[in-house]
């Protein structure tokens, strides 16, 4: 299983890793210039800019979704990335449908672009918060899954599901990449805590994953924090082998 650091756009915390994780995950925000990333010898993941940046593939109206995803595109080409994250958007009442994302992404011919399960709750609705719907996106957009746990088990608590069941029923849909991060195990907000400042059992959730696994530490942008949290889990997935 290897493991990877992620920075939305702080050269420092990236240098920290470069020499310590199995590869780097960077947000591909606009009007940035990611040049830096090329001095780093480890494999890149991109993840596209979401609707909290401005960008949200739900919504035929927002003019951002493709100069957004094009820019992610232009980042990954600059480092031979073999990923890109892309959530498939929000909906809300302003004409916003599963439809316009599944049109839009089917637009995008590149076999990189991963779509990553979405949240359900009292804040947020979102497609591919389902496994059921995950699977129908999959399928008519022909790209892969990148599965995010939290956002899994935070819709799970929200629909009274069983966490590790729902769990299960997302990994059957065979994710090419995996995002990790602390969690209170009954939470319905996504917390990005450190990974050893939660009461997930650690060993319960990756023995479940492929042991090719990768996975994106998606917690705390606090370097000590992040590599205490990549030491546990390595100890972790040790006693998993």
């Amino acid at each position: 299983m290897k493991f990877g650091a992620k920075d939305y756009f702080e050269e420092d915390f990236l240098d920290f890793f470069a020499d310590k994780a199995d590869f780097l995950e960077v947000q591909g925000l606009r009007n940035h210039n990611y040049d830096f990333i090329k001095k780093y010898k480890l494999p890149i993941v991109v993840h596209a800019e979401h609707h909290k940046q401005g960008s949200n593939p739900c919504d035929p109206n927002c003019k951002t979704n493709l100069v957004s995803l094009q820019n992610s595109l232009k980042i990954a080409d600059s480092v031979n990335g073999k990923k890109i994250i892309l959530h498939p958007g929000k909906l809300n009442s302003n004409g916003t449908s599963i439809n316009h994302s599944i049109k839009f992404v089917k637009k995008i011919k590149d076999n990189r672009i991963l779509i990553e399960n979405m949240i359900v709750n009292n804040e947020i609705k979102a497609p591919c918060a389902d496994p059921e719907e995950m699977k129908m996106y999959l399928e008519e957009t022909s790209k892969g899954l990148i599965f995010d746990l939290a956002h899994a088990m935070i819709s799970a608590n929200y629909i009274g599901a069983d966490r590790i069941e729902y769990i299960k029923k997302f990994l059957k849909l065979k994710p090419m990449h995996f995002h990790i991060s602390g969690q209170d195990l009954k939470s319905l907000h996504d917390e990005h805590r450190a990974l050893h400042e939660c009461d997930i059992d650690w060993y319960e959730i990756l023995r479940m994953f492929p042991k090719d696994a990768e996975v994106t530490m998606e917690v705390s942008q606090d370097v000590k924090k992040t590599a205490k949290d990549l030491s546990m889990i390595r100890n972790v997935v040790r006693k998993i082998a």
